[in-house]
C-alpha cells in the first residue's frame, strides 16, 4: 500500500496511507489522550481530547479521525493544544458530579484518570447543568445520566458491536443525553443486557446491578466462558474467592473481543452459590454424609473394580464431558478404556450433535465444523438453517448481523421467526418436520438449473454421480404441503446461494434433532459441496453447539465409537499407536452410547455409571423413566458443582470445580482450542477432577503420574492427531483452531474444510423425504423446545445466579399472539401443556416469533421441565426439539 511522509513532532517518518494521525502516534510511541475513542469502535471525534495541531493550516483536529496526508506536520502537545484539552477537561469536569469517592468506577474511571494525568485538580468554573440521575428497574445495570459525557461509545457498542440499535442520543443541547426508544427503561425496551455498553462506558454513567462489594482492590484473571460453544474469553475480577465482575478477555488470536452475552456477563455468579458441592458425599440409609477424598476414591475402586470382575467391563458406563476441559474428557475416557476395559463412553452431545458429526467426518474428513466466526463476517451469503443464533450462540449472532449490516445477503431456514429471520433476504418457513424435504428441494433446483459451481465439484469433490441417482428416486410431494415454502421462493434462495462469491451454512440445534438427523447431515454437507462453498477461505459450514465444549469431548474420544482424534475405535493403526502411548490396547468393539447406557440400566445390564456433569433424569425424554433406570443401578457416581436431580439419585457425589476453578483447555465450535489457567480457588479448595481421576486410576494399577494439566495436553498431541504441535507453537498464545498448519499427521487442505487423504469431500447419499409432523388428534398445536436468554442447559447453572433468576424466576409458555387473544388469555393466567407423554401447568405471555398453533417454552428456564413433555424415541437424535400437544386454560 501506499506510503505517506509526515513530520510528527518535528520527527520525518512514513506510514500507510488511509491511517488516522492517533493510530501512527501510538504505532511510534508518542501518547495522545482519548476519552470517546477505542480501537474495536468507529471513531467519530467526540470528546475532541485527542485533538493535534496542524501548523501548516494553523488548525487543531481530531486525531482519531483526520487522516494523514504527504507533508502534513503535526504537533501533538504544543502549547494550543495544551492549552485547548485541558479546557475541554474543565468544562467535562464542571458538568459532572463530585461523587467520585462513592463511585462505582472508582479508580477505573477514565475521566478521573485523565484528569490527573493532565494535572487537572479544581476546575475552577462554576458548576453546569446536568443530566437527571435515572434508575433502570433490570437486574443487571443501571444508568446514572449524570455521569454521562456523551462519548458516543455506549451507542456504537450498542449499533455497530452487538447491532441491537436500543439507544442513540435523544434531545439536544444540555437535555441530550442517550436513551431508548421512548425512554423506556432498558428492561421495557429490546436490550439483551449483554453489557457491552457498561464495559466501554469511560465513567460512572452506566454500572453493574447486584455485584459483590468489596473494600479493596479486586484482582483480575483470564479464563473462558463455560456456557454456550463460541468460546468467549473471559476477564474475572475477583478477591481470590469470590467473582466480582466479568468483562470480554482480550485474548490473542480468540473470536471477536469486547462483547459477551448476558449469561458470559452477569452469570458467574453461580460460582458464588452457596448451594456449590464442597466435599464427596456419600448415600448411607438416612441420607447423603460426608467424607473424606480418600474415602471416596476407596469406594470408586472398589465398586467399580469389583463391578467390573464379577459381570465383566462392560458393565460400567461412563456419561459427561461438555462442560469439562478438554484434559478431564481425555482421562475419563481413558480411565474407561485402559482401567476398566470398555468404549461404554458418550456426552450429552451424542444426542444431537454426534450424528451429524459422523455423516460431516465421513464427507469431509473431520467432525467439526469448517469456517471461523471471523468468516461469517467475510462472506458474502449466510444461510442459518435451524438456528437462533442470538439466543443460542449469541457472539454467532453478533457477527453475522454486523455481516449483514455490510451488506452480506442472509437466507434463514427455519419453521419458526426469530429475531435474524428479519433481517434476512429471504425466509424459507417451513412446516415442522419440513426441512429435509426444503434442503431437497433447493439441491434438486440448483441441479435442475444447473447452478452448481462446476470447477469445484470436478476438482475437490467425488460420489455426485450417485448422490444425483438417489434423489432422482425420491418421490418429491406436490408443493407447498411437503414444506410449506413457495417453489418460487426456493428458485430465487437457490439462485442467490449459486451467485454467492462465497457462503457460510449455519445449522443448529433446532436441526440436528429432528429425526432424520443423519439424511439432513448429508443435506447440509451436499448444498455446500454443490456451490463449492467448502475447503476454501469465507466459505464452509458450522455447526452450533450447545455447550462450551461440545466440540472438545468429541475430539477427545468422549465417543462409544470414536478414539481422541476422531479415529474410529477398530482403527488398527490407531490401536497399535495408542497401546505405545498408554501401555496397553483399548477395545476395539464399538460400546454403548448414551441412550443404550440408560436403556442397559433400566434393563439391569448396566451396573455402574459415571456421570460428570451430565444430568439425564432432566435432560432426556421421558425424565422419569430415565430416573427409574438409573434407580436400578448397583453404583452410581455424580460429579457435579450442584446436587441436580440425578445427583440425587446418585451412591456418591462428587464436587466439580468449573472451567475458572480448574484451568486447562476447551474446543469452540470453530474447533479453537483455548488455553486458561485457574482463575479463583474451588469452594472448600478441592482438588480438581483431573487429580480425582489420576488418583483412581493409581488405585487401579495404573500409574500415570501427571503433576500438570500442561503434562495431560503434552499426551493428547500424540493420542489425538488433530492436537499435535497445539502447545509447543500455539497455545502460548491462549488460543489455535486444529489442525495447526504444517501437521503432517493430518492429511488437510484447509484453510478450511477437506481432510480426507486425497483432498477431494464426498457427496452423501439422499434418502426418501419425510412427511412434516402429522397432527395427532387431540393435539392439534406444535410445542417447541429451544433457549432463552439469560439462562442456559437446563438451568442447573443459570438457576444459581441471582441475578439470572431475578431476571426470569420461572419457566413461561410462549403463545401465537392470535391464539392468546382466542383462548382470551392473561399474564396471570396458566395453561395445562399435555402430549401423549406428560403434561405440564405454566404461566403463559403472547410470542410474537410464533405462528398460529405455535407453542415455545425455554428449556433452561427454572423450573421447565419440559422433558417430560416428550417420549423416548430410537432415532439417531434423541434431543427432540418439537411434540404435538393440547393446551387448556387453568
Amino acid at each position: 500500500m501506499q506510503a505517506v511522509t509526515l513530520t510528527l513532532n518535528g520527527q520525518t517518518i512514513s506510514a500507510r496511507a488511509g491511517s488516522t494521525i492517533l493510530e501512527v502516534a501510538r504505532i511510534h510511541g508518542i501518547y495522545i489522550p482519548t476519552l470517546c475513542h477505542a480501537d474495536f469502535l468507529r471513531p467519530i471525534g467526540a470528546c475532541r481530547i485527542c485533538q493535534v495541531e496542524d501548523k501548516k493550516r494553523g488548525v487543531v483536529v481530531p486525531a482519531c479521525v483526520t487522516k494523514i496526508t504527504d507533508n502534513m506536520e503535526i504537533e501533538t502537545d504544543s502549547e494550543r493544544v495544551k492549552r485547548n484539552r485541558l479546557n475541554i477537561l474543565r468544562l467535562l469536569m464542571a458538568s459532572h458530579p463530585e461523587s467520585c469517592l462513592v463511585c462505582e468506577k472508582g479508580n477505573t474511571c477514565e475521566l478521573r484518570a485523565l484528569a490527573a494525568k493532565l494535572g487537572l485538580g479544581d476546575h475552577g468554573l462554576d458548576r453546569m447543568p446536568y443530566h437527571p440521575r435515572t434508575e433502570d428497574r433490570g437486574p443487571f445495570m443501571a444508568r446514572d445520566l449524570s455521569k454521562c459525557i456523551m462519548c458516543a461509545k455506549c451507542l456504537r457498542a450498542d449499533q455497530d458491536l452487538v447491532v441491537e440499535g436500543v439507544i442513540d442520543y435523544n434531545k439536544r443541547g444540555f437535555d441530550a443525553h442517550p436513551a431508548t426508544l421512548f425512554s423506556l427503561p432498558l428492561d421495557a425496551a429490546a436490550c439483551t443486557f449483554c453489557g457491552t455498553c457498561l464495559e466501554v462506558c469511560p465513567t460512572g454513567a452506566i454500572y453493574e446491578k447486584g455485584k459483590p462489594l468489596i473494600n479493596h482492590s479486586a484482582e483480575t484473571a483470564e479464563s473462558i466462558c463455560p456456557f454456550c460453544a463460541c468460546g468467549c474469553g473471559l476477564s474475572l475480577s475477583h478477591n481470590h474467592q469470590t467473582v466480582i465482575s466479568v468483562k470480554a478477555g482480550l485474548r490473542k488470536n480468540g473470536p471477536a473481543s469486547h462483547t459477551l452475552c448476558v449469561r458470559g456477563r452477569f452469570g458467574l455468579d453461580h460460582l458464588n452459590s452457596p448451594q456449590r458441592l464442597a466435599t464427596p458425599l456419600l448415600r448411607y440409609k438416612n441420607g447423603f454424609e460426608p467424607i473424606s477424598w480418600d474415602q471416596a476414591i476407596q469406594t470408586m475402586q472398589q465398586k467399580f473394580g469389583d463391578l467390573a470382575k464379577e459381570h465383566g467391563p462392560d458393565c460400567l458406563g461412563f456419561l459427561g464431558g461438555v462442560k469439562s476441559t478438554n484434559e478431564e474428557n481425555y482421562l475419563l475416557q481413558k480411565l474407561a478404556r485402559i482401567a476398566f476395559g470398555t468404549n461404554n463412553l458418550d456426552s450429552s452431545s451424542a444426542l444431537y450433535w454426534t450424528p451429524f458429526a459422523q455423516t460431516i467426518l465421513k464427507a469431509t474428513g473431520f467432525a467439526a465444523g469448517a469456517i471461523t466466526l471471523a468468516d461469517l463476517e467475510k462472506t458474502s451469503l449466510i444461510m442459518l438453517i435451524g438456528t437462533d443464533l442470538t439466543q443460542e450462540a449469541p457472539l454467532a449472532g453478533y457477527a453475522v448481523k454486523r455481516a449483514v449490516k455490510k451488506g452480506a445477503r442472509l437466507i434463514v431456514l427455519d419453521p419458526l421467526r426469530h429475531q435474524l429471520t428479519s433481517r434476512a433476504d429471504f425466509f424459507l418457513n417451513p412446516q415442522p418436520g419440513g426441512e429435509l424435504n426444503l434442503l431437497l428441494a433447493l439441491i434438486k433446483t440448483l441441479l435442475d438449473q444447473d447452478l452448481i459451481n462446476h470447477e469445484f465439484v470436478d476438482s475437490k469433490t467425488k460420489g455426485l454421480t450417485e448422490m444425483i441417482q438417489e434423489l432422482e428416486k425420491i418421490k418429491f410431494p406436490a408443493e407447498p404441503e411437503s414444506n410449506g415454502v413457495e417453489p418460487e421462493l426456493i428458485e430465487q434462495a437457490a439462485k442467490a446461494l449459486s451467485r454467492a462469491e462465497s457462503a457460510c451454512l449455519v445449522f443448529g440445534k433446532r436441526l440436528m434433532s429432528l429425526p432424520d438427523s443423519v439424511a439432513l447431515a448429508g443435506a447440509v454437507v451436499n448444498l455446500a459441496l454443490i456451490t463449492g462453498n467448502l475447503g476454501r477461505e469465507g466459505a464452509g459450514i458450522l455447526p452450533v453447539l450447545s455447550d462450551a465444549n461440545s466440540q472438545g469431548s468429541l475430539d477427545m474420544g468422549l465417543s462409544p465409537k470414536l478414539l481422541p482424534g476422531h479415529r474410529p475405535v477398530d482403527d488398527s493403526q490407531a490401536q497399535a499407536q495408542l497401546k505405545r502411548l498408554w501401555g496397553k490396547e483399548p477395545p476395539n468393539q464399538a460400546g454403548l452410547d448414551y441412550d443404550a447406557m440408560i436403556k442397559a440400566a433400566d434393563q439391569g445390564d448396566l451396573k455402574g455409571l459415571f456421570l460428570l456433569a451430565e444430568n439425564p433424569v432432566e435432560t432426556l425424554p421421558a425424565g422419569d423413566d430415565v430416573a427409574k433406570a438409573l434407580d436400578k443401578l448397583e453404583f452410581l457416581v455424580a460429579c457435579d458443582m450442584f446436587l441436580t436431580k440425578s445427583a440425587r439419585q446418585a451412591t456418591l457425589v462428587l464436587p466439580l470445580r468449573g472451567p475458572a476453578e480448574t484451568g486447562g483447555t476447551m474446543t469452540s465450535l470453530e474447533r479453537r482450542v483455548k488455553a486458561f489457567a485457574p482463575a479463583i480457588p474451588s469452594p472448600g479448595d478441592f482438588p480438581p477432577l483431573w487429580q480425582v481421576l489420576t488418583r483412581l486410576a493409581a488405585s487401579l494399577g495404573h500409574d500415570w503420574g501427571y503433576k500438570s494439566v500442561d503434562e495431560i495436553m503434552a499426551e493428547i498431541q500424540r493420542a489425538a492427531p488433530l492436537y499435535h504441535d497445539l502447545s509447543t507453537r500455539d497455545l502460548e498464545d491462549r488460543s489455535s483452531i486444529w489442525p495447526v498448519p504444517g501437521n503432517e499427521l493430518v492429511a488437510d487442505t484447509l484453510p478450511h474444510g477437506i481432510g480426507l487423504p486425497d483432498g477431494q469431500a464426498v457427496f452423501q447419499p439422499m434418502h426418501q423425504v419425510h412427511k412434516p409432523q402429522p397432527v395427532i388428534k387431540g393435539y392439534p398445536y406444535t410445542l417447541f423446545v429451544g433457549l432463552d436468554l439469560p439462562h442456559f442447559g437446563q438451568g442447573v447453572r443459570t438457576g444459581h445466579s441471582p441475578r439470572m433468576i431475578k431476571a426470569q424466576s420461572t419457566a413461561f409458555a410462549g403463545m401465537a399472539p392470535k391464539d392468546y387473544e382466542r383462548l382470551e388469555l392473561t399474564p396471570e393466567d396458566q395453561i395445562l401443556i399435555r402430549s401423549p407423554q406428560g403434561s405440564l401447568k405454566l404461566p403463559v405471555r403472547p410470542d410474537p416469533r410464533l405462528d398460529k398453533g405455535m407453542v415455545f417454552i425455554s428449556a433452561a428456564a427454572p423450573a421447565a421441565q419440559v422433558n417430560h413433555l416428550f417420549e423416548a424415541n430410537s432415532s439417531p437424535a434423541r434431543l427432540p426439539c418439537y411434540c404435538r400437544v393440547s393446551l387448556r386454560k387453568v
